[in-house]
């Protein structure tokens, strides 16, 4: 205890520049661009998602979207080069579903609430309680500036000030957006799914004008000849049953059977309408099993449908003499789930949510992992990225615009490196990853090599249903020498499992278990009043009743670490810890966990409560993070990894504390801290605010210096708010990787150190 008195008091204050210069190179994985600012001072990334797109004459693509962490909602890309619409992100505003573009204006669908009340009083707002739901007008030579016209509402003193049509206001709580529009140079058409009509207005003064009935219009269409094409009977998804840590928001969300993959009982279909309103009888001969989710038309006039079903692909159709008939498709058939399950590539569409087309004859697909929003409280495709590509006349790809992340930490496969180790795969949320490090280009590094989620194959993959449709923080172990990745949520709820076979299933990762704490509200066979394991014992990645085992009781967890060895920790706040003992795999591949063999361990001196819990077993070293009685725990701070960082050696038989870092003694104190890892020699910890690392020496627990994102990533880092939001890798070489989870521009950053000699 001596010794470690003395390491604890030999760690003083670091230094304001750190304990030394640390040279690093910032780099990143999982979007086409990092977020570094360009000559115009824009930052340039790829967006969360996109809903919707429209394409105008010269090839610009103008995107919409409900929320982008950093405001992209609403994008005009032009060769390789994106402009943000801004004003559709904060103070009460928010993207859309629709987009559609005219020879003088953009419209796109849009939203503005008054922030449950703090708005009213300081502009034009809606009442507390309620919100606008309309179209925001921009000038088509600059998507950041409005076209304001008489009537405009919102925005005062703003570059898009009196620029927003009101289509509905409505009570909170409900999903009244618009999700479809199209223009002509005199008519704007808004589908309004919350009346059940198509409205128009005048393109120019936004002056209402005739609408008819339309059951639940989503995406519509001009036709060459000035009639209207529009999706109907768009599907519904179900409310969420709230489940999560209070105050969390979070939720367990139901998918539509169309969305997850299942035959439904009702399609979406095409209906065609005059210039007033009037039905026409013109049936295009749509596959049985078609879910159209976007139409548009072609330089050929051929009418286009983005077929989001189990085709994956967009439809196209001809007018002859005998009525609409088929001509071709773009997209492999079953797109990136055809052929190797889960391998992307040109034309391996992937959650297919809007098709565009210029009058060069290029067509553009804006994609998501699994498809546009249902009504409801649905987020959509977030958490699986977005995919924007282009293609030829000739159906050859343009671009491919691609951004991956959102909320996903980043986990090395340790036991897929090449000989000379500068292959590696790494897992995010849905993404498989292959890093090239023979590159040194910031950005070049990485490239997308598999999808891990089948959403027609596996329904009941608890990334459809649980916590805002997000897989969560990777941890990639193997266990008798098979892959397996284990998922930790942004609350600590559950920890996910999955397991792999690329032989029937490719790229795609198996729901194979899933070991909850409490209660939450899916799957309906869970328990009601108790802890819970599920493990997939007949294969088929759904969760069935007699495959949960109960604990008998429920707890509050702070944090879950899977060891080296595949054993479950499970971090209980002020409770100590349990540990899952791997009882090896079953007949299917599911690694076995069992309450028979879990061991509960007391909160260790000097802490309190654990919130971070990281374990070496091949040195039997335990890393904790937490409160103690000098550093006592912030009840406002319930997610943080705590102001106390301890090491413990000989944990499993006769645990001594080798040091305690406060981490409070970092100058300057900028932020608290949010997870820890530690690699070789070392310790990361990971600030909330400003997302830098700090490095420890992991045998002293002595400052050594940080990383911080660098100019390659715009200098920037979203908040981090996640348990287990740094991972790290040490290479042959000596270089350590140090991935750092990056939601404000839809990426993971990946820090390239290699430290001098190590001394200690």
């Amino acid at each position: 205890m001596r010794t470690m008195l003395v390491a604890a008091a030999a760690f003083g204050v670091m230094s304001a520049d750190g304990a030394s210069t640390l040279t690093y190179r910032t780099s990143w994985i999982g979007n086409t661009y990092g977020g570094a600012v360009d000559a115009h001072g824009q930052h340039q990334w790829v967006q969360n998602a996109i809903e919707a797109i429209a394409a105008t004459p010269d090839g610009t693509v103008l995107t919409n979207t409900p929320w982008d962490e950093a405001g992209g909602e609403l994008g005009a890309w032009r060769d390789a080069h994106v402009t943000y619409g801004m004003a559709t992100h904060g103070w009460g505003n928010s993207g859309g579903d629709a987009i559609a573009v005219n020879r003088r204006y953009i419209y796109a669908g849009a939203s503005i609430d008054n922030e449950g009340g703090g708005l009213v009083g300081r502009g034009d707002y809606p009442d507390k309680g309620r919100y606008w739901v309309g179209v925001s007008r921009r000038k088509i030579g600059n998507i950041a500036e409005g076209a304001p016209f008489p009537g405009g509402r919102g925005n005062v003193g703003t570059a898009v000030a009196r620029s927003f049509l009101i289509v509905n206001e409505v009570s909170g709580g409900g999903d009244a957006v618009v999700r479809g529009l199209a223009a002509s140079d005199e008519t704007l058409y808004v589908a309004d799914m919350y009346t059940n009509q198509i409205r128009t207005f005048d393109a120019e003064t936004m002056q209402a004008g005739p609408s008819w009935d339309a059951n639940r219009p989503g995406a519509l269409a001009l036709a060459p000849d000035g009639t209207l094409w529009a999706i109907v009977d768009v599907p519904h998804v179900s409310a969420p049953t709230t489940a999560g840590a209070p105050g969390s928001g979070s939720s367990v969300q139901t998918r539509t059977d169309a969305q997850t993959g299942a035959r439904a009982a009702q399609r979406p279909r095409l209906e065609h309408f005059s210039v007033t309103g009037t039905v026409l009888r013109d049936a295009v001969p749509l596959p049985d099993d078609a879910v159209p989710v976007s139409i548009a038309f072609d330089a050929k006039g051929r009418l286009l449908v983005a077929d989001d079903g189990p085709r994956q692909q967009v439809l196209i159709y001809a007018k002859g003499a005998g009525g609409w008939q088929a001509d071709g498709e773009l997209g492999e058939a079953r797109g990136i789930l055809g052929g190797t399950q889960g391998l992307p590539g040109p034309q391996r569409f992937n959650g297919l949510t809007s098709v565009a087309a210029d009058v060069r004859g290029n067509v553009y697909v804006a994609m998501n992992g699994r498809g546009p929003r249902a009504i409801g409280f649905d987020n959509g495709g977030v958490g699986d990225g977005a995919v924007l590509e282009g293609y030829g006349p000739d159906g050859k790809r343009l671009f491919s615009h691609q951004g991956l992340m959102f909320v996903d930490g980043a986990d090395v496969d340790r036991g897929d490196v090449s000989a000379d180790g500068n292959t590696l795969s790494v897992f995010t949320g849905t993404w498989h990853v292959e890093l090239d490090l023979s590159k040194t280009s910031p950005g070049t590094e990485w490239r997308a090599a598999g999808f891990t989620a089948d959403r027609f194959k596996y329904p009941g993959d608890p990334l459809y249903h649980v916590l805002r449709s997000e897989r969560g923080m990777p941890m990639v172990r193997r266990i008798d020498g098979k892959r397996f990745v284990f998922y930790t949520d942004m609350f600590s709820q559950y920890l996910k499992i999955y397991r792999f076979d690329a032989a029937h299933d490719g790229e795609i990762a198996i729901p194979s278990g899933l070991v909850s704490a409490r209660p939450i509200a899916w799957p309906p066979e869970r328990p009601e009043h108790s802890g819970w394991i599920w493990r997939d014992t007949n294969g088929d990645g759904t969760v069935a009743a007699g495959e949960i085992a109960q604990a008998g009781m429920e707890t509050w967890v702070s944090c879950w670490y899977v060891d080296a060895r595949g054993d479950i920790w499970e971090g209980l706040g002020d409770r100590g810890a349990w540990r899952y003992r791997v009882q090896g795999l079953d007949r299917v591949g599911n690694p076995r966990y069992d309450y028979a063999h879990m061991n509960s361990y007391a909160i260790p001196a000097p802490f309190t409560r654990i919130a971070r819990i990281v374990y070496v077993p091949e040195s039997d070293t335990m890393y904790l993070s937490g409160a103690s009685a000098a550093y006592p725990w912030d009840e406002h701070d319930w997610n943080g990894a705590g102001k106390l960082i301890a090491r413990y050696d000989h944990w499993s038989t006769h645990p001594v504390l080798r040091y305690t870092i406060p981490v409070e003694n970092w100058v300057p104190n900028t932020s608290s801290i949010e997870g820890i890892a530690q690699e070789g020699d070392y310790v990361f910890a990971v600030e909330r605010v400003g997302g830098a690392v700090r490095v420890y020496d992991a045998n002293t627990g002595s400052p050594v210096g940080e990383l911080k994102p660098g100019p390659e990533v715009g200098a920037l880092s979203g908040m981090i708010d996640v348990p287990m939001p740094v991972t790290a890798y040490r290479r042959a070489n000596g270089e350590y990787l140090v991935f750092v989870e990056e939601d404000n521009m839809g990426k993971v950053i990946m820090y390239r150190w290699t430290p001098g000699p190590h001394a200690s």
